[in-house]
């Protein structure tokens, strides 16, 4: 299985990603922070290089950042390049809220000391929201983070624009076919990319959305349907966390398909020598039973796919349109034994029909 960072995913690895593939990825870093923070979890450091992306376009969030201070001092960057720059590059992906001045307190935070509030670990939805929002514009700049640490000072005292920062991100939209029910599913269909992630960086952290709004109003407008009908979910079970270890015992039964493994003689295999007309038998080790094969994951979610194919085509059909797709129920077939995901491009071929 291959992982990398979203940094690196973007920048240096073939084939690049195309505007619906950055916009899955989106979704799915949204959906993994709403869950996050649906458990009382934030993050406190969410940044590209702390987003994994798998061969297939899945999304593994990591280093959730406990341990590190929430509120950072703004006359001293070395707290700042200690524990949220470690790649080095001076892109900051910090709330500006975080930083606080010479003498000056965060809300709440009035009656503590210096030393006291560096140690707070409580990071709000809004602070987290202000980092995805940086991850998601610097997926559609091409890997150019939207701030640095002296421009996100600047746009902490309202000296830089960031209209300017976003007249790069593209959005080639996902609506085909507006219908009048479209009002009550998602309240804004005018809803841009860029309006999304200028609504993340607001710089009044009650200006900013909860996850969970970001994910309701984007539907159908920045994110297609398909999103939330059926590709996340759908891929989510082909990638669930194994119950059978693939490495354990399986007995043969009459309805278990056949693993084929090589097959050798039982009877121990011997050699010989001949020396002055005599024959020396050698001996060689007993010959081993053949071993059970460890069977293969990628063989039960082929299968899985495999069933769960009448259910998946409606998806798969480039002539369909969303309106007739989200009526389509699902039933996805139980599958015995998981394992490693599947590095199957499912999700990556309907990714592909939807961008057409």
């Amino acid at each position: 299985m291959c992982v990398l960072s979203v940094s690196t995913r973007v920048l240096s690895t073939r084939p690049f990603l195309s505007p619906i593939e950055k916009k899955w990825i989106s979704f799915q870093l949204l959906n993994a922070l709403r869950d996050a923070h649906s458990h009382n979890v934030a993050h406190g450091d969410v940044k590209s290089e702390n987003i994994l992306v798998t061969s297939w376009n899945w999304v593994y969030l990591t280093d959730f950042a406990s341990y590190k201070p929430t509120y950072l001092p703004l006359d001293d960057p070395s707290d700042f390049a200690f524990y949220f720059d470690t790649s080095g590059r001076r892109s900051c992906y910090v709330a500006p809220e975080r930083f606080f001045a010479s003498g000056a307190r965060p809300d709440g935070a009035s009656a503590l000391g210096n030393n006291d509030l560096q140690k707070i670990s409580h990071v709000t939805e809004a602070m987290d929201v202000f980092s995805a929002g940086c991850v998601i514009a610097e997926l559609f700049r091409e890997g150019a983070p939207l701030f640095t640490l002296s421009q996100l000072f600047k746009y902490r005292e309202g000296e830089l624009n960031h209209d300017a920062l976003l007249t790069s991100v593209e959005d080639p939209g996902v609506r085909v076919s507006p219908t009048p029910d479209d009002e009550s599913t998602c309240p804004d269909l005018d809803l841009s990319l860029q309006d999304l992630i200028k609504d993340m960086i607001a710089l009044n952290p009650s200006a900013r959305p909860t996850f969970d709004a970001l994910l309701h109003t984007a539907r159908g407008a920045v994110f297609p349907e398909v999103f939330y009908s059926f590709l996340h979910g759908y891929v989510w079970s082909i990638n669930e966390v194994p119950t059978i270890t693939p490495f354990a015992t399986v007995p043969a039964t009459a309805t278990s398909p056949e693993i084929l493994t090589p097959v050798t003689s039982a009877a121990p295999a011997t050699a010989s020598t001949t020396k002055g007309g005599a024959v020396t038998p050698l001996h060689t080790a007993d010959a081993k039973p053949p071993e059970t094969a460890v069977p293969r994951d990628a063989d039960h979610k082929i299968e899985k796919i495999w069933a769960d194919y009448e259910s998946v085509e409606p998806y798969l059909l480039e002539d369909i349109g969303e309106d007739t797709i989200t009526d389509v129920r699902v039933d996805y077939a139980p599958v015995e034994a998981q394992g490693k995901p599947l590095q199957v491009s499912l999700s990556s071929m309907i990714l592909r029909i939807f961008e057409d």
